[in-house]
């Protein structure tokens, strides 16, 4: 470890002094927990997520937005909204899942766009980890892809004929 030269030390103080709002030590909810006046509806994460995923990283059309992503989330804010909330990410993708049980390819979007929701909620706007929807937690939920079978090839298919 390099240890700061005596030059540094004074801007470093200030740094400190800064970071510790002026009280000379780290205070409770600095970096921690929000404090409560700094505190995020689940509607404020899902519109940050929007932008986030329409205008940086790895861009997405606005229209893809409002297919795929939103009806989702909104049903999961509808869901932490209402009267019987989940206490976690699991419970909320089991509840969430419900609405799609007719349509297993909208299960494996749903998982998926949860999971990344409430990671992004978790990195950015410091939610409770429970909340974070793990691979076990999908496997147990979300119907597995229905095999495909592979259709007769011409070749095959007149090798059958032969035999017959």
């Amino acid at each position: 470890m390099v240890w700061p030269s005596f030059s540094e030390l004074p801007w470093l103080r200030h740094v400190y002094k800064l970071w510790s709002k002026g009280q000379g030590r780290r205070t409770k909810g600095t970096s921690d927990v929000q404090s409560a006046k700094h505190a995020s509806t689940w509607r404020d994460i899902a519109a940050a997520m929007r932008e986030a995923k329409i205008e940086n990283g790895k861009k997405i059309l606005s229209q893809a937005w409002k297919t795929n992503w939103e009806p989702i989330l909104n049903e999961a804010i509808r869901v932490l909204d209402g009267k019987n909330t989940p206490t976690d990410g699991y419970e909320l993708l089991k509840v969430v899942l419900k609405k799609w049980k007719h349509a297993p390819a909208t299960q494996r979007e749903c998982g998926h766009y949860l999971a990344t929701w409430m990671e992004f909620g978790v990195r950015w706007f410091k939610i409770s980890r429970q909340w974070l929807i793990t691979e076990f937690d999908k496997e147990g939920l979300i119907p597995k892809k229905p095999r495909v079978w592979k259709k007769l090839s011409l070749r095959t298919r007149r090798c059958g004929d032969l035999l017959a």
